[in-house]
């Protein structure tokens, strides 16, 4: 989506060499992680269970089972990292597009409104919230999109070069 690069933009360092490499940290932890669940469904055979749900519930079962008492615990506690996390960051980045568009001008209305969604995506059904989710990130990802083009041609990535 482009929208890490915010928080990055904000940071003050004296070596951007360093805000860098903290910015791309995260897509290699990601993978990492993502790696290790595959991994973990497909040496505990859990996906082979007639009634197997692709879903957190099935790694949920797996954590039950091979690490009973703090595997859940443990699972709980990082998915509430990852919900809260994701909150914080989403509203930090939507909260410096607000200051840029309306030069800071009643910033506490917008983080009441953040709060407000907050809850109320708490309350509604999961299916509605993704929905809504995926609409809300097609305005964000357009622009960077059309950035990404504008700068590859006019460094003339797509061009051969003789």
């Amino acid at each position: 989506m482009g929208t890490s690069t915010f928080p990055h933009s904000a940071a003050s360092s004296l070596n951007p060499y360093y805000q860098a490499i903290l910015g791309m940290a995260p897509v290699y932890v990601t993978a990492f992680l993502t790696t290790l669940t595959g991994i973990t469904v497909l040496v505990t055979d859990m996906w082979k269970g007639p009634d197997a749900v692709f879903n957190i519930s099935m790694f949920f079962k797996i954590m039950q089972q091979y690490f009973p008492g703090v595997g859940p615990v443990l699972l709980l506690l990082c998915g509430f990292l990852f919900a809260f996390g994701t909150i914080l960051g989403n509203c930090y980045n939507a909260s410096r597009c607000y200051s840029f568009l309306f030069k800071g001008r009643a910033i506490n209305i917008f983080y009441g409104i953040c709060a407000f969604f907050v809850c109320a995506g708490s309350l509604l059904h999961v299916k509605f919230i993704w929905t809504i989710v995926d609409l809300c990130a097609i305005p964000v990802a357009i622009p960077h999109m059309l950035a990404i083009f504008i700068i590859a041609f006019k460094t003339n990535l797509f061009h051969k070069k003789t």
